[in-house]
């Protein structure tokens, strides 16, 4: 038997034991276990052999919220480095929101202007939110949710507080249409819930104090 790669001498948890294997994976898929010692492994070669030796061998994790800053902001961090960082603990797919970069995803021309930009540099499997806003509600634009959904976002993300300029706050009734444009997609929508009222007074009284400290 042929496989693309072959983990050997691994521990793989079963119950409460963790039990020696070989895991042989194809097309970036399982394509079996085999215990080591056994007439299984013979006849097993491999393109490429990892010894995984005394290592505990546990599925890859999904960070479902990640701000990679990239495009636009990378001087704080970029998709390859959050990735990197990802692939060394253990998270083999992150999704990304979308208003941390520039432009803000907020339709389908920038959803395909930012995977342009992090495709070449994702050191794992990402996915992206969708985008949508208060200001999409007030600028007759809610039909971008649906071409974002046919584009492939994995779900939508909206705030009752603003974000950065460019993804601006949606009122209570604004939230109302963009809850009934996202639930035709079937796809989930993800919502900062902060009370901007509140915000708004004491983000304004600290202004007026003059308040800068942490």
């Amino acid at each position: 038997m042929r496989c693309d790669v072959l983990v050997t001498n691994g521990l793989v948890p079963q119950g409460d034991d963790a039990v020696p294997m070989w895991i042989l994976i194809t097309d970036e898929k399982f394509a079996g276990f085999v215990a080591p010692c056994t007439e299984g492994t013979e006849g097993i070669a491999a393109d490429s052999v990892v010894d995984a030796a005394g290592a505990l061998i546990l599925p890859g994790c999904i960070d479902s919220h990640v701000h990679f800053m990239d495009p636009g902001f990378t001087h704080r961090e970029t998709f390859a480095h959050g990735t990197r960082a990802a692939a060394a603990g253990g998270v083999t797919t992150v999704i990304d929101m979308p208003c941390c970069s520039v432009p803000s995803v907020r339709d389908c021309a920038s959803l395909e202007s930012k995977k342009a930009a992090i495709a070449p540099r994702a050191y794992v499997d990402f996915a992206l939110w969708g985008g949508v806003t208060g200001e999409d509600v007030r600028l007759d634009k809610l039909a971008s949710v649906a071409a974002q959904a046919e584009a492939g976002v994995v779900g939508f993300m909206a705030y009752m507080t603003p974000s950065v300029p460019s993804y601006p706050r949606s009122s209570d009734a604004e939230l109302l249409e963009i809850f009934g444009a996202v639930a035709k997609t079937g796809l989930p929508l993800g919502l900062h819930t902060e009370n901007f009222s509140i915000c708004d007074h004491f983000v304004n009284k600290l202004k007026t104090a003059g308040r800068l400290d942490p």
